[in-house]
């Protein structure tokens, strides 16, 4: 009996990511895969699970580009989502977050939890993952805030629709979590980060803290981006900070000077 060929894994890619989404022989979605890379073209976007259960979100800014991270306010419950990828995908799958949070306010008069942000999130990039005229969102988000019991929580949502929970690392002044960059720079970063942490003295502060992350993520992320042009130059980072009892706060422009006359001054 002759075999079918669907039964084979040798198959011609392009038949199957030109067009429509279809899954492939061996059960692949190519271009849900190619979506999913599309975060490794952006630079690491970091956060830290500090002291007092304090979540401190960092990222270098290209000058050219907005904001790379946006906070829900609720005085309760702050939020933050973090995008990488293609940036014009990451911002129509926020404003769906922000148009649904309408909706629950105006229906329920409360916020969206953050499990739901991350299911408003992943749930807008299933329905893209597979269907006729459409294509999956090529953004990888971090959706990060607090649980009711005032718990630190991290999600990461892919273009698959799929939710991941970062888990809670087993000592504070810690990587929690990143997206953003190649997995090898993620894994270097991660290493670097935390065993410099671990070094620093124990009354160290919060700003001292950002300052370390922030030298080593600039250090490693031009390293291998081969960067040699304006190497010098400060680069333009973006710093969000999220407390159980402080609420949600985006470092200004005099603050993140300050860290950036810090970590030139140690160079």
């Amino acid at each position: 009996m002759a075999v079918s060929s669907s039964s084979s894994i040798n198959y011609n890619v392009y038949n199957y990511d030109m067009a429509t989404p279809q899954f492939t022989p061996d059960g692949r979605l190519l271009q849900v895969e190619y979506a999913s890379v599309a975060a490794e073209q952006s630079s690491p976007l970091l956060a830290l699970q500090l002291k007092h259960d304090t979540i401190v979100l960092i990222a270098i800014k290209n000058s050219n580009t907005q904001n790379r991270m946006a906070l829900l306010m609720d005085p309760q419950n702050p939020v933050c989502v973090a995008m990488s990828g293609v940036l014009a995908d990451s911002v129509a799958l926020l404003q769906g977050v922000l148009e649904e949070s309408s909706n629950n306010r105006k229906r329920y008069n409360k916020e969206l939890t953050i499990l739901q942000v991350a299911n408003v999130i992943a749930k807008a990039c299933q329905q893209n993952s597979f269907g006729g005229g459409i294509r999956p969102y090529g953004s990888t988000m971090m959706v990060c805030g607090f649980c009711d019991a005032k718990q630190p929580v991290l999600y990461q949502t892919d273009p698959s629709g799929a939710i991941l929970e970062a888990p809670c690392p087993e000592t504070p002044n810690q990587v929690r979590w990143m997206i953003g960059g190649s997995q090898s720079l993620q894994r270097q970063l991660k290493q670097r980060i935390n065993q410099a942490l671990g070094r620093s003295p124990l009354d160290s502060s919060m700003a001292d803290m950002i300052v370390l992350a922030s030298r080593i993520l600039i250090k490693e992320t031009r390293k291998a981006n081969k960067e040699t042009k304006d190497k010098g130059a400060p680069a333009s980072l973006e710093v969000v900070v999220l407390s159980p009892s402080l609420g949600g706060q985006r470092l200004t422009e005099e603050q993140l000077n300050a860290i950036q006359e810090r970590i030139s001054a140690k160079k």
